[in-house]
């Protein structure tokens, strides 16, 4: 059976050149980059210019970006790390509803005071809000860039000078825009730091890296070194940073390339939904302000938890709105703050297309979905 995966936004294949890369690297590296001999000037070398990589991708100079174990590590860094200039960890938060679980749960184990900006039923932030939460008084903004359920692209050029006006920090959680878009950070200047994933761009699990602008202030949660400006201790993942810096390099030459082919496919794939499924309908925001190839999808009368799994036996993974806990669907918190009622919640699917995909490959899917769905309507 050939297994079609449309679940991108999840985790990406790792791309060839990464394969290649990180095979090269297993065979002459051995060194740690913190050592003085030539083994760890190399591998320093290797950590080095994969940070301008990522750099020369967000648009920012290489000092500010620090290499994590992933995006969760870098969101609880810039949140639970951040310092006024006077040392002072923040006393007020503001994030959005729609934000990522590694920012909500930092936040409520940290047990400071946080206030929600509420989204509209297409899951865009609500900038009127944000400026009134603003003006009362906060100390650090955090926001999802992108949706990583629903694929809603936020207007972080506007909640970026909404902050530099304000004169508060704002954090965004980039990973998906990144992965999906472009995004230059380097003239956001309302923007303090900003967290990306190695895994959703095509390198590896493992890696990830948090911009942190010059004269942001932020304490290290990770103690025991000196490494990573002091602010992430422990040897680094070399070959992490390597397939990152090499990842980041291929999306700034390709991202073109790649939002082309995510579009084409997006059409395709939905005007097969359309005339396979047609009660089946959208969820979030217009697709010109969503990410391409990132679907929320409903399909009436059809649980989504069932629907996974049916699906998966017959080769096609996809992604739910919903979660699984001790057996039992809970409704996503995403789709709660977009409005969108219990029953419907339970029936969305996220499906996540990929760069590397073709037509074909598309139809296949939306014939199993037909087939599928058909059946568990019957039963």
């Amino acid at each position: 059976m050939h297994r079609v995966y449309l679940d991108h936004a999840a985790s990406t294949p790792l791309e060839p050149e990464i394969h290649a890369v990180l095979d090269r690297l297993g065979r002459h590296a051995c060194g740690n980059p913190s050592s003085l001999h030539w083994h760890g000037r190399e591998a320093r070398r290797l950590v080095e210019d994969a940070r301008e990589e990522v750099a020369r991708l967000l648009g920012v100079e290489p000092a500010e970006v620090i290499f994590t174990s992933g995006a969760t590590e870098a969101n609880n860094l810039a949140l639970a790390g951040w310092r006024s200039e006077e040392g002072d960890p923040p006393r007020r938060i503001a994030l959005s509803t729609i934000e990522h679980a590694s920012v909500f749960e930092c936040l409520e184990a940290s047990g400071r005071s946080s206030s929600f900006v509420p989204v509209d039923a297409a899951g865009r932030i609500r900038m009127d809000r944000l400026e009134e939460i603003l003006a009362e008084g906060v100390d650090l903004v955090a926001i999802i860039a992108a949706s990583n359920e629903v694929g809603t692209i936020q207007d972080v050029e506007r909640a970026a000078a909404l902050c530099d006006r304000a004169g508060v920090h704002l954090h965004l959680d980039a990973v998906q825009l990144v992965a999906r878009g472009r995004l230059d950070l380097g003239k956001l200047v309302g923007v303090g730091t900003a967290s990306i994933s190695g895994h959703k761009l095509g390198g590896p699990p493992g890696c990830g890296a948090l911009f942190v602008r010059r004269g942001v202030h932020l304490a290290p949660i990770l103690r025991g070194g000196g490494q990573e400006r002091g602010l992430r201790a422990g040897t680094e993942n070399l070959s992490g940073i390597v397939g990152l810096g090499e990842a980041s390099r291929l999306a700034a030459s390709l991202m073109e390339e790649r939002l082309a082919t995510l579009r084409r496919l997006e059409r395709v794939f939905l005007a097969a939904l359309a005339e396979a499924l047609p009660a089946a309908h959208l969820q979030g925001a217009p697709r010109e302000e969503s990410l391409p190839g990132l679907l929320s999808i409903r399909f009436p009368g059809i649980k989504a938890e069932r629907f996974l799994l049916a699906l998966d036996l017959e080769g096609v993974s996809v992604s739910m709105g919903s979660a699984c806990a001790s057996g039992a669907s809970r409704p996503s918190r995403v789709l709660e703050a977009l409005g969108i009622p219990l029953v419907e919640n339970l029936e969305t699917l996220r499906i996540s297309l990929g760069w590397h995909q073709d037509a074909d490959e598309i139809a296949l899917a939306v014939d199993r979905m037909k087939k599928v769905a058909l059946r568990l309507a019957r039963a």
